[in-house]
């Protein structure tokens, strides 16, 4: 093929890709003709599709008329067709392949429908390894999220691993690991090309050069990385490893497996079940959970960031700054009961019920202590029927008597003789009387009032100490 442009020059050259081009000056330095075809394709129309082809036609000394700033084929032919190309000598250095991933259609056929004179130049060829060992662990990578970022450097390489991963049936799980949790990074639009035709967003440099490439990953994959704050650390989940306070911690495929199921949701409980099944190799036995979270604690060197919850499964024990809301909260008491509101309120709540005294009859709750007396004529304690206010008095030897002030004692009440106090509304307390029932209830003598505000109690001796506001 060299040799027949050289006896009969083309009119115009496209030099499609930077290693095809200087592939093709090295090989014919070898067969004694490299003079002869860079004096041929000097005096030609030199096209380049993109950067590289056009440093590698500079690199051979040679320059070149035109290349689009989208380095794109597609418009390398629209440039071709728009001047037109009927009965015009075209050579084309072929870039390999074409597959059924790439969305570019046959350039030299569509320059023949046209009216050229086309003579392909096929410098190389891409063919699958020959052994398929690393694109397969590649691709088991990509599905178990176990890779942060895959790089592509060209549209054949996109093609080959896509082909591969339908051949092995994982075709879809690796286009849905590249569309959630693995980042694919192309070096430009053409590379790209394949992947958004299969609705995967990919991210690129700005300029479609290697080194712009590598400083893009470096600036994205710290932007994306998942930072969580548990048990006082700063834990940033990674594909292969956890980074634990600024300090890279590898950990084993096992305990990876977990750390990453947990960190999907964190403060999330998962289960045992659901963490047997994300452990690689599968099995039945939970029993291999625990072994795995155990050598997770020590890989981690932080133990009490994954916490057990007992009887239901191990989560992410986040700082109370980093804690979600729970959407669907699980009930804290047995199945279908829900949580009081003194767990709802926090420690101190207490639940606000009616009052009821002997027998279930509803009594009405006391004012507080220091508040003001109940006005004369105002509801008694008793079934709220108003009766007249009665001065304070103490009884003593069945006399009647006017209460002294030593006697009296806060909110109206009045002490008896042998321990009794006397309640304004006539109700009386008796010392030892009251019964203390099962899970807290009080039971009183018939006519005794139940009372909801601290007070304070007299024994026989008639010493004072503080009660519990039961009376």
């Amino acid at each position: 093929m060299t040799r027949r442009l050289v006896d009969d020059p083309p009119q115009i050259t496209v030099a499609t890709t930077g290693i095809g081009f200087r592939g093709w000056m090295e090989a014919a330095e070898g067969w004694g003709l490299a003079e002869e075809l860079r004096d041929t394709l000097g005096s030609t129309r030199m096209l380049a599709r993109g950067p590289k082809a056009k440093g590698a036609i500079r690199a051979a000394e040679l320059r070149e008329e035109w290349s689009p700033a989208s380095a794109s084929s597609a418009e390398v032919l629209d440039h071709l067709l728009a001047e037109g190309v009927e009965g015009v000598r075209i050579a084309v250095q072929l870039h390999g392949a074409t597959t059924e991933w790439e969305p570019v259609p046959d350039f030299c056929e569509v320059l023949r429908m046209a009216g050229a004179d086309v003579v392909p130049v096929p410098v190389y060829r891409w063919v699958p390894p020959d052994d398929r060992t690393p694109m397969d662990r590649l691709i088991e990578g990509i599905v178990t999220a176990g890779l942060d970022c895959v790089t592509f450097t060209s549209a054949p390489a996109v093609a080959s691993l896509l082909m591969r991963a339908k051949e092995t049936g994982l075709l879809e799980a690796v286009l849905h690991a590249f569309r959630t949790r693995v980042l694919p990074a192309c070096v430009g639009p053409i590379t790209a090309a394949p992947l958004e035709e299969l609705g995967v967003t990919t991210s690129m440099p700005g300029r479609a050069r290697l080194g712009a490439l590598a400083r893009h990953v470096a600036e994205e994959l710290p932007r994306r990385a998942n930072r969580i704050q548990a048990a006082g650390h700063n834990l940033s989940v990674r594909g292969g490893c956890v980074v634990v306070d600024g300090q890279v911690r590898q950990l084993a495929p096992a305990p990876m497996a977990l750390m990453r199921s947990l960190a999907r949701q964190p403060g999330r409980v998962v289960s045992r079940e659901d963490l047997l099944a994300a452990l690689p190799g599968g099995g039945d036995d939970t029993h291999a959970v625990e072994t795995a979270i155990a050598r997770l604690r020590a890989g981690l060197g932080t133990p009490k960031a994954i916490q057990t919850v007992v009887k239901r499964g191990y989560r992410l024990a986040l700082d109370p700054a980093e804690r979600i809301d729970n959407p669907h909260p699980e009930p804290a008491g047995p199945a279908g009961r829900q949580p009081s509101p003194a767990h709802s309120a926090g420690l101190g709540a207490r639940r606000e019920m009616p009052s009821r005294g002997f027998g279930g009859r509803p009594v009405p709750e006391v004012p507080p202590a220091g508040a003001a007396p109940r006005r004369p004529g105002s509801p008694s304690a008793v079934n709220g029927a108003a009766r007249p206010a009665m001065a304070p008095t103490v009884a003593g030897n069945g006399v009647a008597r006017p209460v002294s002030a030593a006697e009296a004692q806060p909110n109206g009440a009045v002490r008896q003789p042998g321990g009794a106090v006397r309640q304004p509304g006539g109700a009386v307390r008796q010392p030892d009387s009251a019964v203390r029932q099962p899970g807290g209830m009080v039971r009183q003598p018939k006519g005794a009032v139940r009372q909801s505000f601290p007070a304070r109690s007299f024994g026989p001796a008639g010493s004072a100490g503080p009660a519990r506001g039961v009376w």
